[in-house]
C-alpha cells in the first residue's frame, strides 16, 4: 500500500480537529503519517511511551501522551495489528479535545473508530490480496508440476518396460517428428528392422528369464553403436527397429555401417542368437513412415532368406512403395 494513498484518504475525511494518524511498524519505524508525513517518516518512536510503556501492557488502549516528534500533548488511542506487523495510532490535540468536548466528543469518538476501521480494513484487504494471490501462484505452479508428472507417467506407460525403448506408439509418433524437421532440412530417413535369428530356442532351452537378458543387452548394443541424435525402439517380442537421419548417399552408408556392427557384436555375444537387419529409406517421392517400415520389414526378410545373420538394403526395383503404388491405383 502506498503511504501517500492512505494520507490523502484520511485528510479527505476533514475530522474538523487536530488529529494525527500514524502506522508504525512494531519496531517504533513511521511508515505512515498524517500530518507532516514528508518530514516524519521513516522515522524511530520505540523509545517513546507507546512502546515503552502502553504496547507491553495492552495491545490496544487510550492515554494522554507528550509527543516525542512535535512536542504536542495528545490524547491518543491505539491499536496493535501482530498479524501484519502493524502499530495503528490516532491523537486529538489536548487543546482540541477540550474546546470541541461538549459538542464533538460524541462524534469523536464514533469518527476516530470509524477512521481506525477503515485503516484496518484497507490493511487487512491489501494483506488479503496478496494472500490471495500467492495462493493462486501456488496453485498454478502445482497445477503445472502436476501436469509435468502427468506427461511424464504417460511417457514413460509408453515405453518397453524391459528395455525402456519406446513402444511401438510413441516410436512412431517421435518418427513423424524427426521426418517433418527432415523434410525441412532436404534430409530423408533411414529405417532399421531388426529381428532376432534363434531366439525361440533361447527361450526354449533357458528360459524367458535368459531371454529377457538377451533383448535388454540387444538393446544396449543398439544404443552403443548409435548417435545421440538417432531413435530407437522395440516393437514386440524379439523385433527392434532404428530411425536415422541423413542426407543421401551418407545416411545410406551410416546405416548400414550401424546394421554391419550391430549384426558382429550380437554375434559375439555367443548366447546363441544372431540378428538379421532389414533397411528402408524415405525418399522426395514418398516420406510415408508406414511404407518405408513395410519396405524394412520385406528388406529383413530377405536377409533371412540369404541365410541370416546378415542385412539388407531396400532398392525400389525390388518393391514399389505401397502408398505410392495405391495412389496410382486409385
Amino acid at each position: 500500500m502506498r503511504t501517500e494513498w492512505l494520507v490523502n484518504f484520511y485528510a479527505l475525511m476533514s475530522f474538523g480537529l487536530e488529529t494525527t494518524v500514524t502506522v508504525f511498524r512494531t519496531d517504533g519505524e513511521i511508515v505512515a503519517r498524517n500530518p507532516d508525513l514528508a518530514s516524519q517518516i521513516g522515522k524511530n518512536n520505540r523509545n517513546g511511551p507507546l512502546f515503552q510503556e502502553q504496547l507491553p501492557r495492552s495491545p490496544t488502549g487510550v492515554y494522554w501522551a507528550r509527543s516525542m516528534l512535535d512536542g504536542k500533548e495528545r490524547l491518543a488511542a491505539y491499536r496493535l495489528i501482530p498479524d501484519l506487523n502493524l502499530v495503528v495510532y490516532t491523537g486529538i490535540d489536548s487543546g482540541s479535545v477540550f474546546a470541541a468536548w461538549q459538542s464533538r466528543s460524541l462524534w469523536f469518538v464514533a469518527e476516530v473508530a470509524l477512521t481506525t476501521i477503515l485503516v484496518l480494513f484497507l490493511l487487512l484487504w491489501g494483506a488479503g490480496m496478496i494472500r490471495r494471490e500467492h495462493l493462486v501462484q501456488k496453485r498454478a505452479l502445482e497445477a503445472e508440476g502436476a501436469a509435468r508428472q502427468l506427461d511424464a507417467d504417460l511417457h514413460q506407460a509408453r515405453r518397453d518396460t524391459l528395455t525402456g525403448l519406446p513402444a511401438r506408439g510413441l516410436f512412431l509418433e517421435i518418427a513423424e517428428g524427426l521426418r517433418r524437421s527432415a523434410k525441412k532440412k532436404g534430409a530423408i530417413l533411414a529405417f532399421l528392422y531388426i529381428d532376432l535369428d534363434g531366439f525361440k530356442g533361447v527361450n526354449d532351452r533357458h528360459g524367458h528369464e535368459q531371454g529377457d537378458k538377451v533383448l535388454r543387452t540387444v538393446a544396449e548394443i543398439m544404443r552403443r553403436t548409435t548417435r545421440d541424435g538417432d531413435l530407437l525402439g522395440r516393437l514386440g517380442g524379439d523385433e527392434f527397429v532404428i530411425c536415422l537421419s541423413g542426407h543421401a548417399p551418407d545416411v545410406r552408408a551410416v546405416a548400414t555401417g550401424v546394421a554391419a556392427r550391430i549384426i558382429k557384436e550380437v554375434r559375439d555375444l555367443d548366447l546363441g542368437v544372431g540378428c538379421s537387419i532389414g533397411i528402408g529409406l524415405t525418399a522426395e517421392d514418398c516420406d510415408d513412415l508406414a511404407c518405408a517400415l513395410h519396405l524394412a520389414d520385406a528388406a529383413m526378410y530377405r536377409a533371412k532368406k540369404a541365410g541370416k545373420g546378415a542385412w539388407s538394403i531396400h532398392e525400389p526395383a525390388q518393391e514399389p512403395c505401397l502408398s505410392c503404388n495405391s495412389e496410382m491405383v486409385a
